[in-house]
């Protein structure tokens, strides 16, 4: 009888650990176009315009699009490294006397 208390206590305890962290399961199954609206934090007309021009990838099941997370991810990825500020070879920042020279005399 003492053996199956603590096999219970064990299990309830497995079970607590389980709820405090997160389900892998979660992390696999695909997203609707709202619930990734929700996630790009954007609207739903952009997520279907993705869709559209192929930016994003869909599964179709009973007539609805699914999107998987990690083509999400990636092209968050892809749009974060294109809004990068280009230089295009300037320098970063410019001495004061070439801006107007009468300001040299304030920064020697």
């Amino acid at each position: 009888m003492e053996e199956i208390r603590k096999a219970i206590g064990e299990l309830a305890r497995q079970i607590e650990a389980l709820k405090k962290g997160s389900d892998p399961i979660e992390q696999m199954r695909p997203w609707s176009i709202e619930e990734t609206a929700r996630a790009m934090r954007c609207r739903r007309s952009d997520v279907e315009r993705f869709l559209d021009t192929g930016q994003l990838e869909f599964i179709l099941q009973n007539g609805a699009r699914y999107i998987l997370q990690e083509d999400v991810r990636r092209l968050q990825r892809k749009r974060a490294k294109r809004k990068q500020p280009r230089r295009n070879g300037t320098p970063a920042s410019a001495r004061p006397d070439e801006i107007d020279p009468r300001l040299a005399k304030y920064f020697d």
